[in-house]
């Protein structure tokens, strides 16, 4: 399945609070928000009813009626109000709209005014200039507003204006293109034949750089000299980019799904307002995995939900995705099927190669695929997730102050500040502010899929470094927080080697912060199998967890190295 663009399969819909519809059939509900699940830095997850699951699946269409649905963050548009543009230059004055029947007509850019806010500073420094008489006149790029003349009054083009005018690629680019346009002002800089893209430099793949400016003309103001006057409005080119970021999770977890082990998303729908959008994420349900590996079990039955995982993580990375936030919350257990293991929450997923296109089909098998794990142990299941326990200090050693007892609610921002319980009613529902609130996802949600159909690793491309320091404490890799470049595969498989340890143990090896952890200083320092007393765990599953373990990620095992490991084959 191709990478969604944020273009992609968003199909827009309606949304009164608890009520999701099709603009075309507002009055027919797809999907009903029931209880809240969990809450993150991406958005927040509800149960909610399909109102016409399909018969027959099909990828936009979920079989099952139980479905979990993830409102993204809104991505703000923020309005200037009549009496605030009152107070601004006017740099271009456009066409009056007309409204017909208390209908307005159709914006065009014939009707787009362009207002420059005499409060900025590069605007201010112009006017002082022109004042004091040391202004000297040359074509400027200055931050200008776009807005519309109704009825005698000067308005913002508002988001749903902005979107019909200039459409969601601009400047007649294809989506590819564009995205490269996005990438080159998220780059801010020149290329090295020191053309520009829209103020930043531009290289589409595969083809040589093109020079194309966010320029349409120059007109000579009194005021201010002679000014750029922008194609597209740069707030509205602003919004797109953020659009684009907060669509990272879905376009990353569509490039991995279909998989047994990936949980599927079946739909993405966007609520448009005049100043912001929604999106809502449209994916199958679960049960989390937290309690029953927090519990144990024997080490068979712990390998073969650990190979599941590992099963898992070796088909995104060979889509070139990092997930960067394994965790026991972020496996779950598929309702129809509790045999099997599914992971979830891609909001801190990162693509690792330079190239993004969606591998092609061929006959690729992973070679550790878990067809029908056997059948995890009787386990009773607490009402509330307990802290998984932090093993003490062997004897002799000293004592260990940063050990804090493990929190479900995890991330190394500060945590939500009003956090609803899972499973509560779902409350008078407001759609999130434009910021998104401070704390990674709880997911809670997941249904069974067929093995996936065989596709291709993707070609051999460079890995990208990643630099953002993301991940959730306990599980976080030592070199993330070092605020150096690192490998998100290999930060992966630290995460994989605190879970399987957790499997096998019941509990974590590490404290919180790995930097002021005792406990992680010793193990640097000899690496012994002292890390796992008093638990009784054979000598394969310490080989494999010290493989993943291992400090320096350049010698770090690989999930080709684990999945080749005599102990995951059963040798």
């Amino acid at each position: 399945m191709p990478l969604l663009s944020p273009n992609d399969d968003l199909s827009e819909c309606t949304f009164d609070g608890s009520i999701i519809s099709l603009v075309q059939t507002p009055q027919n509900p797809e999907y009903v928000l029931n209880s809240y699940l969990g809450g993150g830095s991406s958005g927040v997850v509800y149960s909610a009813q399909c109102m016409n699951p399909s018969q027959d699946p099909s990828p936009g269409r979920p079989a099952e009626s139980d479905v979990a649905v993830k409102v993204l963050s809104p991505t703000g548009y923020r309005m200037l109000s009549t009496s605030h543009l009152r107070a601004f230059l006017v740099v271009v004055k456009g066409e009056e709209v007309r409204e017909v029947g208390g209908v307005m007509e159709q914006v065009t850019s014939k009707n787009i005014w362009w207002l420059g806010n005499p409060h900025t500073h590069l605007i201010r420094t112009l006017l002082l200039q022109k004042e004091s008489g040391t202004f000297t006149d040359s074509p400027r790029s200055v931050p200008l507003t776009a807005a519309i003349m109704v009825g005698g009054n000067l308005k913002e083009l508002t988001l749903r204006q902005a979107r019909k005018l200039w459409g969601l690629t601009c400047f007649g680019l294809d989506q590819a293109m564009f995205d490269s346009y996005l990438d080159s002002l998220d780059n801010n800089s020149s290329d090295t034949n020191g053309r520009s893209f829209g103020g930043a430099s531009f290289s589409p793949p595969s083809v040589s750089a093109v020079e194309v400016r966010n320029v349409d003309t120059t007109v000579y103001t009194e005021q201010l000299g002679t000014i750029v006057v922008p194609v597209v409005a740069p707030k509205y080119l602003n919004y797109l980019r953020h659009r684009r970021l907060s669509g990272r999770e879905y376009r990353h977890q569509s490039l991995v799904t279909p998989h047994q082990n990936i949980l599927t998303i079946y739909k993405t729908l966007e609520h448009v307002t005049d100043s912001k959008s929604t999106t809502f994420v449209i994916m199958e349900r679960g049960e989390e995995a937290f309690d029953r590996i927090r519990d144990g079990g024997e080490e068979e039955s712990m390998k073969d939900w650990f190979k599941q995982v590992l099963n898992g993580v070796k088909w995104m990375h060979e889509r070139g995705v990092a997930h960067r936030d394994l965790k026991p919350e972020n496996l779950l257990f598929s309702p129809s099927s509790p045999d099997i293991l599914k992971i979830a929450d891609f909001g801190l997923s990162a693509m690792i190669h330079e190239n993004h296109k969606a591998p092609a089909t061929t006959g690729h098998t992973p070679t550790f695929m878990t067809p029908t794990p056997s059948p995890p142990p009787s386990l009773s299941l607490p009402k509330f997730s307990t802290p998984l326990p932090i093993p003490q200090q062997s004897p002799g050693s000293s004592s260990q102050n940063s050990l804090t007892g493990y929190s479900p609610v995890t991330g190394l921002s500060p945590l939500f500040p009003q956090m609803m319980i899972p499973g509560s009613p779902l409350p008078a529902f407001e759609l999130p502010p434009s910021a998104p609130p401070p704390m990674p996802l709880l997911p809670s949600t997941a249904t069974t899929l067929n093995t996936p159909p065989p596709t291709a690793l993707l070609p051999p491309t460079p890995v990208k470094r990643l630099t953002s320091v993301v991940g959730s404490p306990h599980y976080v890799a030592p070199e993330v927080t070092s605020n150096k470049p690192y490998d998100g595969r290999k930060a992966d498989c630290w995460s994989l080697g605190v879970i399987l340890f957790a499997m096998l143990c019941g509990s974590l090896p590490f404290g919180s912060d790995l930097r002021n952890c005792e406990r992680f200083e010793r193990f640097k320092k000899d690496r012994g199998d002292w890390i796992f007393e008093p638990y009784k765990v054979s000598d394969g599953g310490k080989r494999v967890v010290l493989g993943l373990l291992e400090v320096d990620p350049e010698d770090r095992w690989g999930v080709e190295e684990v999945g080749n490991d005599c102990w995951i084959l059963g040798d």
